[in-house]
């Protein structure tokens, strides 16, 4: 009928559309009603739709964020997750960032006095929500310390390929890059040099890389490096390092005048 404000299918008061089809106003009040963008009567929350999995349900009741994310309601009732104070709000978004992390060196031992090792940090977000203002840090051992020279560019490579650049800040043993927000399936690297003292004892030493996010807990990673006696070959007083060196040196010494005698006599 063109006097009906509303049908529902049926004959029945009080369920938002009256028995003669006349708008009651939802949720059986006079005045609200479930998504009136006004939080009344028995509703928790009322962010203005009926759409569930935005913070606030299709029956105005507040859904609650996972761990790993920080779920606050404005005055109307309407759901948005924030990290912590100073942190970056992300409206009508649910879920949690998932960071692990990864910390390797490419030599399996050194040598008291080796410089520019080469090792790497990988940190990776395999959540589904933006790990916010996330901090790497690098700690390394006594004896150990970071070769600002021979150390490459950190990057990161998000989920459309970008990549950027993160600051840091260290003294010789405690090394931190704030990279920022780490997107869903985003990687960030970090490639580091590293310096052992020529006193270095010979052990095994441990390398401890953290990660953490306004809206993730701590995790850390590790990786072990042998310091180990730099061999010596007795009777020439050589280490093998130096040795093959100067094998190789005569080697090509030793070809360079095969190759000039050779073009002299011809």
């Amino acid at each position: 009928q063109t006097s009906e404000e509303c049908d529902d299918g049926n004959n029945i008061d009080g369920d938002g559309c009256s028995a003669n089809c006349q708008d009651e106003g939802g949720n059986g009040g006079p005045d609200y009603y479930c998504g009136d963008g006004q939080v009344n009567g028995s509703e928790e929350c009322d962010d203005g739709n009926t759409k569930s999995g935005d913070g606030c349900s299709s029956k105005c009741e507040k859904e609650n964020q996972s761990s790993g994310g920080y779920f606050t309601y404005n005055n109307q009732g309407a759901g948005a997750i924030t990290p912590p104070a100073g942190g970056t709000s992300v409206l009508g978004e649910e879920g949690a960032p998932g960071l692990s992390i990864g910390f390797s060196c490419e030599a399996d031992y050194v040598n008291p006095g080796d410089k520019n090792i080469q090792c790497k940090i990988v940190v990776v977000n395999n959540g589904n929500l933006t790990a916010f203002n996330t901090v790497i840090t690098g700690l390394l051992p006594e004896w150990f310390s970071f070769n600002n020279e021979g150390e490459a560019m950190a990057f990161s490579i998000s989920s459309l390929g970008l990549i950027k650049t993160a600051h840091a800040a260290s003294d010789t043993q405690e090394k931190t890059w704030e990279i920022g927000n780490l997107e869903p399936g985003a990687s960030h690297e970090i490639k580091l040099a590293l310096d052992v003292a020529d006193e270095a004892e010979l052990k095994v030493y441990t390398s401890t890389a953290l990660a953490q996010a306004d809206n993730h807990d701590e995790v850390s990673a590790t990786d072990d490096l042998e310091v180990r006696a730099v061999a010596v070959l007795s009777e020439t007083g050589f280490d093998i390092n130096e040795f093959f060196t100067l094998i190789f040196a005569f080697g090509i010494v030793s070809g360079t005048a095969f190759i000039a005698r050779k073009r002299y006599i011809d």
